[in-house]
């Protein structure tokens, strides 16, 4: 492992000195993936999709009494 990589459910923020700094993916709890850089979030899942896992993919229905 490198400490120049960051841990699952983190990504590197190129934003800022350095080389950036690892902050926790955004991903409404559908991932723990996400691209270095953008932060957009990878293999969403429970029937979600989004750069954030933030909308239902096509023939899903939100329910919100859940979080994310």
């Amino acid at each position: 492992d490198s400490c120049q990589k960051c841990a699952p459910g983190f990504y590197r923020d190129t934003i800022g000195l350095f080389l950036g700094r690892c902050v926790p993916c955004s991903c409404n709890g559908h991932s723990d993936q996400c691209l270095d850089g953008s932060g957009s979030c990878v293999n969403c899942l429970h029937g979600t999709v989004g750069n954030h896992c933030e909308r239902c993919k096509d023939g899903f229905l939100g329910n919100n009494s859940l979080d994310g």
